[in-house]
């Protein structure tokens, strides 16, 4: 969820760890396209598994300055 809106804004995001704490991420949500409907399908289903499996982040719990992957 990104703050700075009048609204609530959620978007999917990579976010790397190391060892339990999160040491970057892509300020950009990924794209999710592929060369056929069963890229898409594909992504998607690793995409649900992640949200089922990982927990859902605040943009303020998110580290700032060279550990943000732009």
């Amino acid at each position: 969820m990104e703050s700075g809106y009048s609204y609530d804004w959620y978007g999917v995001h990579e976010i790397y760890y190391e060892d339990g704490k999160i040491t970057g991420w892509i300020d950009s949500p990924v794209a999710l396209d592929g060369d056929s409907l069963e890229d898409i399908v594909d992504l998607l289903k690793l995409v649900e598994k992640d949200i089922n499996n990982s927990p859902i982040l605040d943009e303020k719990e998110l580290p700032r300055g060279e550990e943000n992957f732009q």
